[in-house]
C-alpha cells in the first residue's frame, strides 16, 4: 500500500447540503457564496463530518459541513447537479498544453491540456465529466467554461514577461471565461479557478526515485451540486520566474501551483546559472557534448588566475583572469559549443533562446590577483568586476553570429558585490545567490534578508543588481538543509524584500527535511503573489496536511522552534557548515527547548490519532521522523556516551545506536519511515537513509563460525562494529561513534547503501515502504556469510545500479575475512581503500610489525601520547611472532598526531601482514596479499585506545562493463597469542610517564609577564568577581542568565599563539607544520606569517598549551579578560568600533587579507591590556558547549560541562558580523576541524606557588 499522504483528498457535501461556511481559525482560501462582481473574499471551510473510506480505490473521502458553491445567491454558472455534468467547457482549439512547457514530462503524460485538466478536477469535484465543445456556437445555450487566449491581452503584454502571464475570469451569464494572455497563463487560469475560487490544494507531489510519479497529498472537494459565482478576478505573477532549483521530478507540481514562467528551465522551472567556467574554457582536455575539446591551460596559462604564490594555476572554483583580453574570444567559442549541443539536442527544433545560457564560477571563489585584476576590483569595489567585463566582451563577439543569445552567471561569495562602474551587457543575466561576500559565513538563510547583518551583502547585492541589469537578475536561495529549519516564518518578508528590489525570478532551493513541502509551497504562494499572508498560509497548510485539531500544534511547535533560531545569534547557513544539525541542535535547540517541542508534538500526535484520520496521522508521523525526532537523535548523540547495541522493542532485533539508548531504534525507525515517505528530498530517498544511517546507525546483522562472533552494521556505511575472537573471548575491533572496526573508503563517493543482493534491483526500480526496515532482523542464508551489494553514489546524484562492490564478510576458521568485488564504470584512476580500527587495550606495552610489500619494520606504540611523538632504539623483535629480528635497531613511534605512511613496494605479490602486540598477551594480525596496495598508514589514537590501520588501494581503472569484474584482494583479521609485556617479553623498559612541562614564568612588571617556554607575553587577571553574559534584551540565549562569577587570579597570553610559536612547538614535538588559512581567506597573509594567529583545531591547541606547560582557557577566564568586571559588550567599550579590531569592515570590504598580525589594534584591548580579543580569529575555549550551561554552573570557578560533542569557540573573527565579536557571545564547534572557519587560540597558566604571581600578588 502506498505511503498515506501521497494519497488524493477529496471532500464532499454532507447531508444536510449546507453550503460554504466562514470560519476565520481555519486559513483556507475559501470563496464566500454571496461575494459580488470582482471581490475575492477569503474564508474558511469548516471541516467536519464523518469518514467515508474507500480502501478498494484507495481513496480517502471526508464528509463536510459546508460544502462548494452551493445554491449561490448570485450563482453564474451551473457546472454539475448530483453529480451530473450542466456545463460544457469550450476549449476554443487549445487542446494541447503551451508549447514552452517540457517536452518530456507533456510526452510522459505528467502535463496535460488546460481544458483536460479542468474536466480531470471538476470531475474529481463532482463525479461529472464535462464534455468538451470547440467553440461557443458548438456549445449553442448550455453553461459554459470558455478557454481563450485573447489577442488583445497578449498585444498589450508583448515584451512584458510577467504581462504575458496574466489571467482574467469573469463570468457573462451563465459563461465563465478563463481569459489569458499566453497559452502558459492559461494553465495558470485553470489552476487558479480550482485553488482560489474552488478550494483545491496541491500541496505535494509522488516521486519514483528522482521522478515525478503523479498527484501526492491534494485537497479536493468533493460537491456533486456545484455552481460558481459570479467572478472577475485579473491575476499576474508578482515574479516572471518562479521555480525550484533541483528539485528533480517537481516541473508539474510547480505548474500546477502557478509556478515556472518565462523563461524557465524545462527540468526545474528555474533561470540560475551553473559552475561551468571550465566546460567553457576547459584547463585540460574533455569531451562537450559530441566534441572533444582541447584543454588551454598548456598553452594559454595567462587565462587562468594569478595566486598568492605568483603562479598561474587552474582552481576548484574555476577561477579565471578576466582583464585578460584574449580570454573572451575562447569563452565566446565555449558558448557557440553549447549552442551547437543544445541544437543537436533539439533535434531540429528552434532553440528557445530566451532561456539564457550558463557560463558562471565554480562552487566557491578564486580571484585573479595579476595586477590588472587588482586594480579594476580596487576600482569597482567588487570581485564581481573583472568576471562581468570578460563576459560583456564575449557576448559582443557571441552576438555576431547569435545576437539574441543570452548568457546567465552568478553573483556568489566574493562576486556577491555589484561593480559600481561597469554595467552587464544586455543580454547578460545576473543569479544572486544567498551568500556573503566572505565565504566562511555564507549567510543566514533562516531569518530575514533586510537588517539582519549577517545577510547585509546579499541584502545590498539584491538592491544593487536589478539597478545595472533591470529584469534580468534572478536569485538561487538556498532554504533547508537535512536539519530542523524554521525559515518559513520569514519567507513572505524575503520576498517582498526580493520584489520591491526588482527581482526579476525567485528560485529556492531545498535538500530535503522536515518541511520541504511546506516551504516550497509556501515559495510558490507567494512568488505569485508576494501580498498573501504566508503566516495564515502556513495555518492553512497545517491544517489541511495534518488535521485541524492537530494542525495548531504542529503551527505552535514551528513558532518554538522559530523563536530557538530568533533568540540564538546565529548564523544558520545552508550554504556551509553551519546548515548541520548538530551545530544548529546545540545552539537553536538546547535541551529545555528541545522538551517543549516534544511536548507539543506529542500533543499534535495525540490529536491525529483521536481525529481517526489515517492519511494525515501519516503526515504527521513523516514530519515528526524527519524534524523532532532527528533532533532527538542528534541530543543522544550528543551526550558523549558511548555507542552500543541495544535490542529494539519494535521488531526485537538489535540495533547499534548512539548512547546505547534504549529510544533509539523507535526513533530511527520513525525518521526512516519519514524519509521514505518524503521522496527523500532533492537527493533522493536512498541518499536520505544513507545521510542518517550513518550518522545515526541501525540495526545490527550477526554472524558467527568457528574463530568467533561478528557483527555488521549496514546503514552504517556498511562497517563491521564487532569481532570477538572465540578462544579468548576478547574484542579484537574498536568501534567510537560513527567509527565502526571496519570500514571500505572511496574517493568520489557521497553516499553509500548496503543492500541484499537479491534486494538491489527492487530497491532501485521502485519506491518500497520497506526501505526503512531493510535491515530489521535480516537473517542471512548461511550464519557465519554475509553478502552485501553497496551501490555507489557520485556526489549529489541518485544510485546507479551498473556500479556495485560485492563484499563478503564471512566468520572462517582462519579469523574475520572480507572479500570485495567490483564491476562497472567509475571515474579513473579510482581507489579502493580500507580502514580498520584495532583495539589497544595497553599502548604503553604495545609495538605492532610491518611484513611484507617491501616492508620489514618494528614500530613502537610505547610513546604514542596525545600532543606528540618520540623515537628510541631497541635491539629486539616482537614476541611470539616471528616477524623481526635483531638486525633491526630503530623502533619508529607511532602517533595519533602524525600517522606512519608506509608505501607498498609495486608489483609485490607476497602477503602484507600487519601484527599488532596489544600488550595483554594478544595479537591481532591483519593479513592481505600486497597487491593491490598503494600504501598502509598507521595512526595511533591512544586516548581512544584505538590502533587505525588504513590500506590505500592502488589506483585501479574501473571496467567499462558490468560483466568485467574488477577482483580486491581479500583481508583477514585473527588473532593469536603472545606473552604479556608485564612477563619482561619486552626488552624495552616501560615508557616513562610524560607529565605536562611547568611554565617558566619570568615577572616583567606589575602584571605582566613571559612564559618562557614558548616566548608568549603574559597578562595577570586578578582575582574576584566579574559580570558574565548578557542581559535579556542583548545576544543569544546561550548567554544568560547573566550573572556574577567569581575566578581565581591566572596568567592569559596577551595575543593569540603566533605561527612562529607553534612551529618551535611542532619542532619540539616531531609534528609536521601545515599552517592553514580557513576558508573564505582572499589571500595568503601579506609578509612574515610567523606574526599571525596560528590556525589549528582544538586537539592542537590543547597539545601546544601541555607543551607550554599551560591551559586552555575556560569560557569565563576568556570573557573576564576580554570585557573585565563591568559587562561591558566589546573589550573597549559598549559601541561597535570596527576600526578597532580585525574586523570585516577592514579587511573584507577592502578586499585585502582577511588577517593581521597579532596586537595590530592596540587601541582595541581589555580592560586588562589583553589584545585581540575581537575579531582576527576565532579562539579555542577548554569548556565543551552547553547552551544552558550558564544556568546551572558553580558562581566559583566554572570549568565547563563534563562532556559534550562541541567545544566553544569565542571572539568572533575577520568573516563574521560584529554580534560575534562581543564579549559575551559563544559559538560551538566540532574540536576535530581546523579550517572550517579560521580557529586560533592562546593560553592560561594558574600559577602554583608565589614566585609565578605578580608581586603585588604574591603570598
Amino acid at each position: 500500500m502506498a505511503v498515506g499522504r501521497f494519497r488524493r483528498w477529496r471532500f464532499c457535501q454532507d447531508d444536510a447540503g449546507r453550503g460554504p461556511h466562514a470560519d476565520r481559525n481555519n486559513m483556507s482560501l475559501w470563496p464566500d457564496a454571496g461575494v459580488g462582481i470582482g471581490t475575492r473574499v477569503q474564508a474558511g471551510l469548516k471541516k467536519g463530518g464523518r469518514e467515508v473510506n474507500n480502501r478498494s480505490s484507495g481513496t480517502v473521502r471526508l464528509a463536510v459541513a459546508g460544502a462548494v458553491i452551493a445554491g449561490a445567491a448570485l450563482a453564474a454558472v451551473p457546472v454539475a447537479r448530483e453529480g451530473r455534468p450542466v456545463a460544457v467547457i469550450v476549449h476554443n482549439g487549445w487542446t494541447n498544453p503551451a508549447p514552452c512547457l517540457s517536452a518530456n514530462h507533456v510526452r510522459q503524460g505528467h502535463i496535460t491540456s488546460p481544458a483536460e485538466a479542468l474536466r480531470d478536477y471538476l470531475k474529481q469535484m463532482t463525479g461529472a465529466e464535462l464534455p468538451f465543445a470547440a467553440n461557443l456556437d458548438e456549445a449553442g445555450d448550455k453553461p459554459a467554461i470558455v478557454l481563450e487566449v485573447s489577442n488583445e491581452m497578449s498585444a498589450t503584454a508583448a515584451g512584458d514577461p510577467v504581462a504575458l502571464q496574466s489571467y482574467r475570469l469573469h463570468t457573462e451569464g451563465s459563461r465563465l471565461f478563463l481569459t489569458a494572455a499566453s497559452p502558459l497563463a492559461l494553465h495558470y487560469a485553470v489552476f487558479g479557478l480550482l485553488e482560489d475560487h474552488l478550494g483545491c490544494r496541491f500541496y505535494t507531489f509522488a516521486r519514483k526515485g528522482l521522478s515525478y510519479a503523479g498527484k501526492g497529498f491534494e485537497v479536493v472537494p468533493s460537491q456533486a451540486n456545484l455552481t460558481l459565482p459570479e467572478l472577475n478576478d485579473l491575476q499576474k505573477p508578482s515574479f516572471a520566474n518562479r521555480g525550484i532549483i533541483f528539485w528533480m521530478g517537481s516541473y508539474p507540481w510547480i505548474l500546477k501551483n502557478r509556478g515556472i514562467g518565462i523563461p524557465a528551465d524545462p527540468v526545474s522551472g528555474a533561470v540560475s546559472a551553473h559552475h561551468n567556467f571550465y566546460d567553457l574554457v576547459p584547463p585540460h582536455d574533455k569531451k562537450v557534448g559530441n566534441e572533444d575539446v582541447k584543454g588551454l591551460f598548456a598553452e594559454h596559462p595567462e587565462f587562468y588566475p594569478l595566486n598568492e604564490a605568483g603562479r598561474r594555476e587552474p582552481t576548484w572554483a574555476m577561477g579565471l583572469c578576466g582583464t585578460n583580453p584574449d580570454l573572451p574570444k575562447f569563452l565566446a567559442e565555449g558558448l557557440k559549443r553549447e549552442i551547437r549541443k543544445q541544437m543537436a539536442q533539439a533535434g531540429g527544433q528552434p532553440l528557445d533562446w530566451s532561456m539564457p545560457l550558463r557560463a558562471a564560477q565554480g562552487d566557491g571563489f578564486s580571484g585573479c590577483q595579476c595586477p590588472e585584476c587588482r586594480k579594476l576590483v580596487a576600482a569597482e569595489q567588487s570581485e564581481a568586476a573583472p568576471l562581468i567585463l570578460m563576459l560583456n566582451r564575449a557576448l559582443d563577439i557571441l552576438g555576431q553570429e547569435y545576437p539574441q543569445a543570452r548568457v546567465i552567471t552568478f553573483a556568489y561569495f566574493d562576486s556577491l558585490a555589484a561593480p559600481k562602474t561597469i554595467k552587464p551587457h544586455s543580454n547578460l543575466w545576473i543569479n544572486v545567490v544567498s551568500s556573503t561576500i566572505s565565504q566562511n559565513p555564507a549567510g543566514d538563510q533562516i531569518g530575514l534578508i533586510a537588517g539582519n547583518p549577517a545577510n547585509r551583502d546579499y541584502a545590498q547585492a539584491l538592491q544593487e543588481w536589478p539597478q545595472i541589469a533591470p529584469r534580468r537578475v534572478t536569485v538561487w536561495h538556498w532554504d533547508t538543509y537535512r536539519a530542523e529549519w524554521p525559515s518559513m516564518f520569514a519567507v513572505a518578508r524575503n520576498l517582498r524584500y526580493m520584489h520591491e528590489c526588482g527581482v526579476y525570478g525567485v528560485n529556492p532551493q531545498f535538500c530535503g527535511g522536515p518541511w520541504t513541502d511546506l516551504l516550497a509551497w509556501l515559495y510558490l504562494k507567494l512568488m505569485w503573489n508576494v501580498d498573501q499572508d504566508g503566516d495564515r498560509l502556513i495555518r492553512q497548510y497545517c491544517d489541511d496536511s495534518f488535521g485541524p485539531a492537530a494542525g495548531r500544534h504542529v503551527y505552535d511547535y514551528l513558532k518554538e522552534a522559530w523563536e530557538g533560531y530568533a533568540g540564538s545569534v546565529h548564523v544558520p547557513s545552508a550554504v556551509r557548515w553551519s546548515g548541520w544539525t548538530p551545530t544548529l541542535r546545540l545552539k537553536l535547540f538546547p535541551a529545555s527547548r528541545l522538551h517543549r517541542m516534544e511536548a507539543i508534538m506529542d500533543r499534535a500526535l495525540k490529536a491525529a490519532e483521536r481525529a481517526g484520520d489515517p492519511v494525515r496521522l501519516s503526515n504527521l508521523i513523516a514530519a515528526r521522523g524527519q524534524s523532532l525526532d532527528i533532533l532527538v537523535m542528534d541530543e543522544i548523540s550528543s551526550s558523549g556516551r558511548p555507542w552500543g547495541p541495544v535490542r529494539s522493542a519494535d521488531d526485537g532485533g538489535m540495533w547499534y545506536v548512539p548512547g546505547a539508548d534504549v529510544r533509539a531504534p523507535s526513533i530511527l525507525l520513525r525518521a526512516r519511515l519519514g524519509i521514505v515517505s518524503d521522496g527523500g528530498g532533492e537527493h533522493g530517498v536512498l541518499r536520505g537513509l544513507a545521510g542518517v544511517g550513518a550518522a545515526l546507525g541501525g540495526p545490527l546483522v550477526s554472524l558467527s563460525g568457528p574463530s568467533g562472533t561478528a557483527h555488521v552494521c549496514p546503514d552504517l556505511s556498511g562497517q563491521i562494529v564487532s569481532y570477538v575472537e572465540k578462544s579468548s573471548g576478547r574484542e579484537l575491533l574498536a568501534s567510537q561513534c560513527q567509527s565502526g572496526g571496519y570500514k571500505d573508503e572511496f574517493t568520489g563517493i557521497s553516499a553509500q547503501i548496503w543492500l541484499p543482493p537479491q534486494k538491489v534491483a527492487d530497491v532501485l526500480a521502485r519506491s518500497n515502504d520497506d526501505w526503512s526496515r531493510l535491515w530489521s532482523l535480516y537473517q542471512p542464508p548461511q550464519p557465519d556469510r554475509l553478502d552485501t551489494h553497496l551501490v555507489l553514489s557520485p556526489p549529489f546524484w541518485g544510485f546507479d545500479a551498473s556500479r556495485v562492490l560485492k563484499r563478503s564478510v564471512r566468520v572462517t576458521e582462519n579469523g574475520l575475512e572480507v572479500s570485495r568485488v567490483f564491476s562497472g564504470p567509475l571515474d579513473n584512476p579510482n581507489r579502493f581503500s580500507t580502514r580498520w580500527r584495532l583495539a589497544l587495550p595497553d599502548p604503553q606495552h604495545a609495538k605492532v610489525a610491518l611484513t611484507g610489500g617491501g616492508l620489514d619494520e618494528l614500530l613502537d606504540l610505547r610513546f604514542a601520547v596525545p600532543g606528540g611523538i618520540r623515537g628510541v632504539k631497541a635491539g629486539e623483535r616482537l614476541p611470539g611472532l616471528d616477524a623481526m629480528d635483531e638486525r633491526f635497531d630503530t623502533v619508529i613511534a607511532v602517533s595519533d598526531v602524525e600517522p606512519v605512511k608506509r608505501p607498498i613496494r609495486s608489483g609485490s605479490t607476497d602477503t602484507l601482514a600487519i601484527a599488532l602486540d596489544r600488550g595483554d598477551g594478544t595479537a591481532a594480525v591483519l593479513q592481505t596479499s600486497a597487491q593491490g596496495w598503494e600504501s598502509v598508514e598507521l595512526k595511533a589514537i591512544v586516548q581512544d585506545r584505538v590502533l587505525e590501520v588504513t590500506l590505500v588501494g592502488a589506483a585501479v581503472s574501473a571496467p567499462e562493463s558490468r560483466t568485467n569484474e574488477l577482483v580486491l584482494p581479500t583481508q583477514v583479521l585473527s588473532s593469536r597469542k603472545v606473552p604479556r609485556a608485564s612477563t619482561g617479553s619486552a626488552q624495552i623498559e616501560p615508557a616513562p610517564s610524560m607529565p605536562s612541562p611547568q611554565p617558566s614564568i619570568r615577572i616583567t612588571g606589575p602584571s605582566m609577564g613571559i612564559n618562557e617556554r614558548d616566548g608568549a607575553e603574559l597578562v595577570w587577571i586578578p582575582e574576584g568577581s566579574f559580570l558574565r553574559g548578557s542581559p535579556e534584551n542583548c545576544g543569544g540565549s546561550d548567554e544568560r542568565p547573566r550573572r556574577e562569577i567569581y575566578l581565581d587570579g591566572f596568567w592569559i597570553y596577551r595575543t593569540p599563539v603566533t605561527v612562529a610559536q607553534y612551529r618551535k612547538f611542532c619542532e619540539a614535538t616531531s609534528r609536521k607544520f601545515e599552517p592553514t588559512w580557513g576558508q573564505g581567506m582572499h589571500s595568503k597573509p601579506e609578509g612574515e606569517e610567523g606574526a599571525y594567529a596560528v590556525q589549528c583545531n582544538w586537539y592542537e591547541a590543547e597539545a601546544y598549551a601541555k607543551w607550554a606547560g599551560a591551559v586552555l582557557p575556560t569560557e569565563a577566564q576568556w570573557e573576564k579578560a576580554a570585557r573585565g568586571t563591568d559587562g561591558r559588550e566589546y573589550p573597549w567599550g559598549n559601541e561597535w568600533n570596527p576600526e578597532k579590531c580585525v574586523s570585516m569592515e577592514n579587511t573584507v570590504y577592502r578586499f585585502s587579507p582577511g588577517f593581521r598580525p597579532v596586537g595590530s589594534y592596540p587601541e582595541g584591548s581589555s580592560p586588562y591590556g589583553v589584545l585581540d580579543m575581537a575579531g582576527n580569529v576565532w579562539e579555542w575555549a577548554a569548556d565543551w558547549y552547553d547552551a544552558e550551561y550558564y544556568g546551572k554552573a558553580p558562581s566559583r570557578n566554572p570549568s565547563g560541562p563534563e562532556r559534550g560533542i562541541h567545544k566553544v569557540l569565542r571572539g568572533g573573527c575577520s568573516f563574521f558580523d560584529e554580534r560575534f565579536s562581543r564579549c559575551a557571545a559563544r559559538m560551538p564547534m566540532p574540536p576535530h576541524v581546523r579550517d572550517w572557519t579560521p580557529t586560533g587560540f592562546r593560553c592560561v597558566i594558574v600559577p602554583r606557588l608565589a614566585g609565578e604571581r605578580p608581586p603585588a600578588q604574591a603570598r
